[in-house]
């Protein structure tokens, strides 16, 4: 029935994501003493926010699928933490990108 929303949004999302990455490298000013590593941490706590909320959002699913049975809870719990994954995964790979120049190691366990 909304089979054209689907395609309308995903073209949307495409277009904002480009934006966001012109304005990140071209509209951002560099930052003193961290150069152009600095512009890793829009992406980097963007991805983090996401991927909680979509976290979030899988808990309240799971939540919803326990209290009704419902098989609606269970498709959004499962469509919620594969995008949470995602979103995590990008957090961290970024986290470790900043995280190199800026203290000489990939990851520390301190």
């Amino acid at each position: 029935m909304y089979d054209w929303l689907g395609i309308v949004l995903a073209g949307l999302s495409a277009i904002a994501v480009l934006v966001a990455l012109g304005m990140v490298f071209l509209y951002a000013p560099r930052e003193a003493t961290m150069g152009d590593v600095q512009r890793i941490f829009y992406f980097h706590v963007a991805s983090a926010w996401v991927g909680f909320f979509a976290f979030f959002v899988t808990f309240v699913a799971g939540i919803g699928y326990l209290v009704q049975g419902k098989r609606r809870w269970d498709i959004l719990a499962l469509s919620s933490v594969e995008i949470g994954l995602t979103f995590i995964t990008m957090a961290v790979v970024t986290g470790s990108l900043w995280a190199k120049p800026a203290w000489g190691a990939y990851w520390t366990w301190e």
